[in-house]
């Protein structure tokens, strides 16, 4: 009862705060995107790759992201023909591609590494490593609850 009531107080005060830093940290990276002549799905597609580690297919941009295949085949496309990314077929299963960052995506990339480590630390201003760390902890249980319920 003491967590649901805690859930409850949390949701009062601000009912959207995961999405407001979710949606916070998509509106830096679609001004970044356009800094560069990007999309912001292809920044969203290139910021996915980098931070994602193991989820290279674009079946897996699709189903965490919740995009269309098309538009996420469309950006994909033009990601490949700008060489920022190239594609290759799994060795196994040859319908499914994985996707591999290329050197022309670096430079975007280090800029998104430098505001993504300027929103976090805006987001977790005066939090210590400790707080840092529970909190990750905790999200991955109640991540690792959720899809095992459903």
């Amino acid at each position: 009862m003491v967590i649901k009531r805690t859930f409850y107080e949390s949701q009062q005060r601000n009912p959207h705060l995961l999405k407001s830093v979710s949606e916070g940290y998509q509106s830096q990276l679609g001004l970044l995107s356009k800094d560069e002549n990007l999309s912001a799905l292809e920044g969203t597609i290139l910021s996915f790759l980098r931070y994602k580690e193991g989820l290279d297919a674009p079946s897996d941009i699709v189903r965490l992201l919740h995009l269309s295949k098309g538009d996420v085949s469309m950006a994909v496309t033009h990601l490949e023909k700008a060489g920022y990314l190239s594609k290759t077929k799994d060795p196994e299963d040859k319908r499914k591609q994985h996707l591999t960052l290329e050197k022309q995506a670096d430079p975007y990339l280090q800029k998104v590494d430098h505001m993504r480590q300027h929103y976090f630390a805006q987001v977790f201003q005066g939090f210590d490593g400790n707080d840092i760390a529970t909190f990750k902890h905790l999200l991955e249980r109640i991540s690792t609850n959720v899809s095992t319920h459903h």
